[in-house]
């Protein structure tokens, strides 16, 4: 039996707390694999997911990056202690300390929060540096969610040693409350859907996708655009709506645990993240065989969605709309050898695929062997 616990900074509902809760669920069922989850914060609108799931965890409580209590570090030491392995998804330099101080074997998995489309603060950049020097000396092994995610690693902190690459896997535990979306279903009627679920945030490039759905709707009157999730930019966002005289052409739903619902109601799905880390979502909407257009400076959503079509894979606004316009026209019919493609691609990155490799590199770190 191998004892891991992940580590995580809060519960506050993104990619990083979906693959981690997807990862133990699959845990859970392999009797090769104890773990159980330290949340640093106890903060975040994901814990009922987790409850759910019924996921062993603990919180350590702290309220901030830079505040601590030595009573808390003791608290956390003592459950590093009762495991070989300290899986960090999150990077702190007091806990990542703490971790080295019980001499367990240490993996750091790379989610690419690189900070990309904004400024960084003093004590990010200090982050960053301390980082370097933690995963170059003192991390036994470094997986990263995609090739794009690696070479940034690489690069950005000298990295020698050769990172694992290990996908993020889409699950199948899918949170659902169809009657809270019949309001929106309602209101969608039998327009066309255009249609993006994420955190509102620089990264994710929402921007362009508002650009792009202005000049498609001056042509074709019957489309809507849905957006799901919430995020710092979302009041910028509705304002950009507003002055390209849309507001009732884009819905803003705000966050939503049944996202899946939400998806399903989309013609196209849109994610016009730039230097995305991985994109998980594009395999969850390729899962239900939806359409999915990328940027190709997207990072690595490329790498999933050239797997099925590399025409969806566009260079600018101008191309979002030409590929729009392409699914607009298309019959559904024609589309649904297509949409037999999306959902094979999909299973190439399942929970289950995912969990295996972790396996095999918590293997090789307890037995000392690296290729």
């Amino acid at each position: 039996m191998i004892n891991v616990i992940h580590v995580l900074w809060s519960a506050q509902y993104g990619g990083i707390q979906r693959m981690v809760l997807d990862l133990c669920i699959e845990q859970y069922k392999n009797s090769e694999v104890n773990s159980s989850i330290l949340f640093i914060s106890s903060k975040g609108n994901y814990f009922q997911e987790f409850d759910n799931a019924k996921i062993k965890y603990t919180t350590a409580g702290f309220k901030g990056g830079r505040s601590f209590s030595f009573k808390k570090l003791k608290k956390i030491r003592n459950q590093f202690k009762k495991y070989q392995i300290v899986h960090f998804h999150d990077f702190n330099p007091i806990i990542f300390l703490i971790a080295l101080t019980t001499r367990k074997k240490i993996i750091y998995t790379e989610h690419g929060n690189f900070g990309f489309n904004r400024r960084l603060t003093f004590f990010e950049k200090l982050n960053h540096l301390v980082k370097r020097y933690a995963l170059k000396y003192f991390t036994q092994a470094i997986v990263c969610n995609s090739s794009f995610t690696k070479s940034v690693l690489i690069k950005r902190y000298n990295i020698k040693k050769d990172p694992f690459v290990i996908e993020n896997g889409a699950g199948s535990n899918f949170f659902s409350d169809p009657q809270e979306a019949q309001n929106y279903k309602l209101q969608i009627g039998d327009r066309f859907v255009i249609g993006t679920s994420s955190r509102i945030v620089e990264v994710k490039r929402i921007d362009r996708l508002i650009t792009a759905f202005a000049i498609f709707q001056k042509e074709h009157k019957n489309a809507v655009l849905l957006l799901v999730g919430d995020g710092k930019l979302l009041s910028e966002f509705r304002k950009k709506v507003v002055k390209l005289s849309l507001e009732d052409h884009a819905i803003f739903t705000g966050f939503k645990r049944n996202v899946h619902d939400y998806q399903k109601m989309m013609d196209v799905c849109v994610f016009p993240s730039q230097n995305e880390a991985f994109g998980l979502v594009a395999i969850e909407t390729l899962a239900i065989g939806k359409p999915t257009i990328v940027f190709n400076d997207g990072g690595g959503l490329p790498e999933i969605i050239k797997q099925v079509n590399q025409y969806d894979v566009v260079d600018s606004e101008k191309g979002l709309v030409k590929r729009l316009e392409y699914y607009y026209s298309l019959n559904k019919k024609e589309d649904l050898k297509k949409e037999t493609i999306r959902k094979e691609v999909a299973k190439m990155y399942s929970t289950q695929n995912m969990e295996k490799k972790y396996l095999n590199v918590y293997e090789r770190l307890l037995e000392n062997v690296r290729d």
